[in-house]
């Protein structure tokens, strides 16, 4: 288990791995069809969908369990 990153739960709500990379996948979602997002590739923290630590915790979930090997996920990082 683990500890539930950007939900509105309560702090002590433990997830099983399953739901945590679920919910990493729907964040990375939000912030690809986010659309804010500027030209020059500067992106404000404030404007975020969601806090930046959190993201960042999503896309390295994300590219962590990349089923596809260890090629793709060296392209990814």
């Amino acid at each position: 288990m683990t500890r539930a990153f950007r939900q509105p739960s309560a702090l002590n709500t433990e997830w099983s791995d399953t739901n945590v990379l679920a919910n990493a996948h729907d964040l990375i979602e939000i912030f690809l069809t986010f659309p804010e997002r500027p030209r020059n590739n500067i992106l404000d923290a404030r404007c975020l969908p969601a806090r930046k630590s959190s993201l960042m915790s999503a896309f390295g979930l994300a590219i962590v369990t990349e089923p596809r090997g260890e090629e793709v996920r060296d392209a990814l990082s």
